[in-house]
Protein backbone atom coordinates (compact mmCIF):
# COMPACT_ATOMS: atom_id res chain seq x y z
CA UNK A 1 0.00 0.00 0.00
CA UNK A 2 2.86 2.34 0.76
CA UNK A 3 4.34 1.88 -2.71
CA UNK A 4 0.97 2.73 -4.26
CA UNK A 5 0.86 5.97 -2.28
CA UNK A 6 4.41 6.84 -3.30
CA UNK A 7 3.70 6.17 -6.98
CA UNK A 8 0.41 8.06 -7.05
CA UNK A 9 1.85 10.91 -4.99
CA UNK A 10 4.75 11.24 -7.41
CA UNK A 11 2.42 11.32 -10.40
CA UNK A 12 0.18 13.92 -8.71
CA UNK A 13 3.19 16.07 -7.82
CA UNK A 14 4.43 15.97 -11.40
CA UNK A 15 1.01 16.91 -12.74
CA UNK A 16 0.32 19.77 -10.33
CA UNK A 17 3.79 21.20 -9.66
CA UNK A 18 3.96 23.31 -12.85
CA UNK A 19 0.54 24.79 -12.09
CA UNK A 20 1.60 25.71 -8.56
CA UNK A 21 4.85 27.24 -9.78
CA UNK A 22 3.01 29.33 -12.37
CA UNK A 23 -0.07 30.30 -10.33
CA UNK A 24 1.65 31.83 -7.32
CA UNK A 25 2.97 35.39 -7.47
CA UNK A 26 6.42 34.18 -6.39
CA UNK A 27 8.55 33.42 -9.40
CA UNK A 28 10.28 30.04 -9.33
CA UNK A 29 14.04 30.16 -9.14
CA UNK A 30 16.22 28.79 -11.88
CA UNK A 31 17.31 25.96 -9.58
CA UNK A 32 13.70 24.88 -8.97
CA UNK A 33 12.85 24.93 -12.65
CA UNK A 34 16.07 23.11 -13.61
CA UNK A 35 15.49 20.44 -10.97
CA UNK A 36 11.91 19.85 -12.06
CA UNK A 37 12.74 19.81 -15.77
CA UNK A 38 15.67 17.47 -15.20
CA UNK A 39 13.90 14.94 -13.01
CA UNK A 40 10.19 14.92 -13.86
CA UNK A 41 10.41 12.46 -16.77
CA UNK A 42 12.54 10.02 -14.81
CA UNK A 43 10.21 10.24 -11.81
CA UNK A 44 7.17 9.72 -14.06
CA UNK A 45 8.73 6.62 -15.63
CA UNK A 46 9.70 5.17 -12.26
CA UNK A 47 6.21 5.76 -10.83
CA UNK A 48 4.44 4.15 -13.80
CA UNK A 49 6.93 1.28 -13.81
CA UNK A 50 6.27 0.74 -10.12
CA UNK A 51 2.53 0.53 -10.76
CA UNK A 52 3.06 -1.99 -13.57
CA UNK A 53 5.36 -4.11 -11.40
CA UNK A 54 2.89 -4.03 -8.51
CA UNK A 55 0.08 -5.17 -10.79
CA UNK A 56 2.17 -7.88 -12.47
CA UNK A 57 3.29 -9.35 -9.16
CA UNK A 58 -0.25 -9.60 -7.81
CA UNK A 59 -0.11 -6.57 -5.50
CA UNK A 60 -2.43 -4.44 -7.58
CA UNK A 61 -5.55 -4.86 -5.52
CA UNK A 62 -8.61 -4.19 -7.67
CA UNK A 63 -6.42 -3.12 -10.59
CA UNK A 64 -4.86 -6.57 -10.61
CA UNK A 65 -8.17 -7.90 -11.95
CA UNK A 66 -8.04 -5.62 -15.01
CA UNK A 67 -8.03 -7.28 -18.41
CA UNK A 68 -4.54 -6.11 -19.29
CA UNK A 69 -3.01 -7.88 -16.30
CA UNK A 70 -5.05 -11.09 -16.26
CA UNK A 71 -2.93 -12.88 -18.86
CA UNK A 72 0.30 -11.14 -17.87
CA UNK A 73 2.61 -14.13 -18.41
CA UNK A 74 2.04 -14.06 -22.15
CA UNK A 75 2.93 -10.35 -22.31
CA UNK A 76 6.19 -10.60 -20.39
CA UNK A 77 9.35 -11.99 -21.91
CA UNK A 78 10.85 -12.65 -18.51
CA UNK A 79 8.65 -14.38 -15.95
CA UNK A 80 8.63 -12.23 -12.86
Amino acid sequence: MLLWLVALGTIAAILFAPYNLQDHPRVASHAEVATFMGLHRTAWAVALGLIVILCCTGNGGTYDQAAIFTNRRSYLYCNL
